[in-house]
C-alpha cells in the first residue's frame, strides 16, 4: 500500500464518527440507492446554502417591489421580492388584499378581527392619527394531495407539493 493511500485512509477513518454540524450532503456513486431521505438531504443542504448566502451576502428586507396603495376598501399590493431575517425569499404577484385575509395586530401585539381594529381607530383619542405598518411574512402552503397505498394494504395521504409563498399582517404602531 503507498504511503498516500495510507494516509488518505487514516484521514477518513478519523473523521467518521464527528458529527455533521456545517451541513450534511450526500455523495453519490454508482449503485447508490436514492431514498425519499437522500433527497431530503440535499433538499435540505441546498435550501439552508442559498438562505445562508442570502443572509450573508444581502441581509434583510426589500429587494424591490411591494408598492402598496389602498383601491376599493383593499390594499393593492404589486409585485416584489423581500428576504426574511433567515434568508428565505419572500417573492409575491401582485394581488388586492382585503383586510379579512390579512393577519391583523394591535398595539399590544394580540391578534384581532377587522372589527375589534375599526373599534380601536374609532375609540382613539386623536382620529386619523393611527399608524400601521405592514410586513410581509414567509409560509408554505401544502398542495396536491395524493393517496398512498403501502405493502401492507393501508392507505395514507400525503402532500405532493409545498408552495412557497408570502402572508401579510397588519399591526398598529404608535405614530413618530
Amino acid at each position: 500500500m503507498s504511503n498516500q493511500t495510507t494516509e488518505r485512509t487514516s484521514r477518513n477513518e478519523c473523521c467518521e464518527d464527528m458529527c455533521c454540524e456545517t451541513g450534511l450532503r450526500n455523495r453519490y456513486f454508482v449503485g447508490k440507492r436514492l431514498s425519499v431521505h437522500s433527497f431530503r438531504v440535499e433538499q435540505e443542504y441546498q435550501l439552508e446554502r442559498r438562505r445562508m448566502l442570502n443572509r450573508a451576502v444581502h441581509g434583510w428586507g426589500v429587494v424591490f417591489g411591494f408598492a402598496t396603495y389602498a383601491h376599493a376598501g383593499q390594499l393593492k399590493i404589486q409585485t416584489g421580492l423581500a428576504l426574511d431575517p433567515r434568508g428565505r425569499e419572500l417573492l409575491h404577484n401582485e394581488s388586492m388584499l382585503s383586510f379579512d385575509d390579512a393577519i391583523i395586530v394591535n398595539k399590544k401585539g394580540k391578534r384581532i378581527s377587522m372589527d375589534a381594529a375599526l373599534a380601536e381607530v374609532v375609540q382613539d383619542q386623536e382620529p386619523g392619527k393611527q399608524c400601521w405598518m405592514l410586513s410581509a411574512h414567509y409560509a408554505e402552503q401544502r398542495s396536491g394531495q395524493v393517496t398512498i397505498q403501502d405493502p401492507c394494504h393501508g392507505r395514507r395521504h400525503e402532500w405532493d407539493h409545498v408552495c412557497e409563498t408570502v402572508r401579510f399582517s397588519l399591526r398598529q404602531v404608535s405614530p413618530g
